[in-house]
């Protein structure tokens, strides 16, 4: 379903071009490097929905019609995940988004230093996608969020469950929060015995 506030065929194009260069980058490792090596377990993207862009614009008090409010307040409009194995290939994935020709750094949110108070953990990046269209080259702002699988799994059953909200009982809050610190000491383990099996190779 399209979003009438927004150009949906512009954002659309932009996440094809993102689709396409991390496909490259994602069979160019697969073919060289072990499966146990391999940086990317799967990609997922969308474009905001009419009603979730509607409800974004009422809590920052916008005007959805004013195209100049919304580009400089509303940056995930269109949205890339990037689901990675090992903690350390979400360092490798963001140096490649930062080193790619096509897409420019607008904002980095590093969410493995800091965790979020919910206990989510990853790295997000906000960044121009180059999008040459028959009137001259556009900047479409595009949010990417990389994460493990471990994070992943949590973020789409506190989605499902307490996403928004509101009347999300505290209990179920902090339970999550308990199996998001579980997720983390998951990974660090995922990470460690990953070092061993390199070192032993």
């Amino acid at each position: 379903m399209t979003n009438r506030y927004i150009d949906n065929f512009l954002y659309a194009s932009a996440l094809r071009i993102v689709e396409t260069n991390i496909e490259i980058y994602r069979r160019e490792k697969e073919a060289s490097l072990p499966e146990i090596d391999w940086p990317i377990i799967r990609t997922t993207c969308r474009i905001k929905s009419e009603q979730s862009f509607l409800e974004k614009c009422r809590h920052k008090g916008i005007n959805p019609e004013d195209q100049k409010a919304v580009s400089e307040n509303i940056k995930d409009i269109a949205g890339f995940r990037i689901v990675v194995p090992f903690l350390h290939n979400i360092e490798e994935v963001v140096n490649y988004l930062k080193k790619n020709s096509g897409f420019i750094l607008k904002e980095e949110k590093d969410y493995l230093e800091k965790r979020k108070d919910s206990g989510y953990y990853g790295v997000h990046l906000i960044m121009d996608v180059l999008v040459l269209t028959s009137n001259g080259p556009r900047q479409v702002i595009v949010e990417f969020q990389i994460r493990t699988t471990a994070m992943d799994e949590w973020c789409l059953k506190e989605h499902a469950m307490n996403y928004k909200n509101d009347q999300a009982e505290k209990e179920l809050i902090e339970w999550f929060k308990e199996r998001a610190k579980e997720a983390w000491q998951a990974d660090l383990k995922y990470e460690e015995y990953y070092q061993k099996l390199k070192q032993t190779a």
